[in-house]
């Protein structure tokens, strides 16, 4: 019996998979405003029941452990992709997710029916995952800071995954003698879903990162607009426009507005209603404000 369990390995996978799943989840309620986030705990859930479906093989019907797992592990990380462009803020195109997933499927169920082949099976899945991982590196290389800041961990993690993905192909159609079950695939396969599981789990870490390194550039953007305002505001002395830090002039309000989350309602102080509206001023304002305004020292500076 080989060392590396693949049935053992696929469960153990799956739990990870359904913590990283429920982490993401947790994230995504307490921070509304990150796109993605969603789609990644999603796939996560997927990628956990597809493996864990896998590891019930021979226990229950291939339709169920070969086609639907398999499905499931592709709709895993089309998921992922489709969060990474969310957060990127390009469109997520669910269509071609779809297309992708249910080519899949398809594919495995020509190869577990039609002509059954474990190895053309292995073949399909890690094309799959490998073309899903270079999508992922072009992404992630075309973006700039702002979009994903540090985002190398990442690149380094798409990458070798894509890199293990393609070795698996190689190796899977230069072995020789094709397995009877993936369940006793040998101790590659099981190695490649130990090393898949590490991977995984550090694409997670970096999309959090990611994501924390976002929120961080949020604050810093937010705390210099307060110091901003908290600092000298050059104002016009006559028509008391503000002056922003590119050399441009705006009014107070509009100004303020800009760079902090207060509204502005409009009226008129009783000063400008005596001065602007003095017939009708003493019947709006009332007799008491008309005698404070009467006082010396509430009268307007020349």
């Amino acid at each position: 019996m080989s060392t590396l369990d693949i049935r053992t390995l696929a469960l153990a996978t799956s739990m990870i998979l359904m913590v990283l799943s429920l982490h993401l989840a947790y994230f995504r309620y307490t921070s509304d405003s990150l796109h993605g986030v969603g789609s990644w705990a999603l796939g996560n859930f997927a990628g956990a029941v597809g493996l864990w479906l896998l590891s019930q093989r021979h226990f229950w019907p291939d339709w169920l452990t070969v086609v639907a797992a398999n499905m499931l592990l592709g709709l895993f990380a089309a998921k992922i992709y489709q969060g990474l462009r969310r957060f990127l803020g390009r469109p997520p195109r669910v269509w071609v997710t779809m297309v992708l997933v249910a080519g899949l499927g398809v594919g495995q169920v020509l190869f577990t029916y039609a002509h059954p082949s474990v190895n053309a099976r292995i073949v399909l899945i890690s094309l799959y995952f490998c073309g899903i991982a270079l999508g992922c590196v072009r992404l992630l290389a075309r973006a700039t800071f702002d979009q994903a800041p540090h985002n190398r961990l990442l690149l380094i993690s798409f990458g070798v995954l894509a890199l293990v993905h393609a070795t698996r192909v190689v190796f899977t159609l230069t072995a020789g003698a094709e397995p009877t079950s993936f369940m006793t695939a040998g101790p590659f396969h099981a190695m490649v879903i130990l090393i898949d599981s590490a991977l995984h789990c550090l694409v997670n870490i970096g999309l959090v990162f990611m994501c924390v390194r976002r929120m961080e550039a949020a604050v810093r953007r937010a705390n210099a607009e307060l110091r901003q305002l908290s600092g000298l505001l050059p104002i016009c002395a006559n028509c008391k426009r503000i002056r922003d830090d590119r050399g441009y002039w705006h009014q107070v309000e509009q100004y303020i507005q800009t760079h902090s989350e207060a509204e502005f309602t409009h009226g008129i102080c009783p000063e400008c209603m005596r001065r602007l509206y003095p017939n009708a001023a003493d019947s709006i304002l009332g007799p008491e404000i008309v005698r404070d305004l009467a006082r010396p020292e509430s009268s307007p500076q020349p």
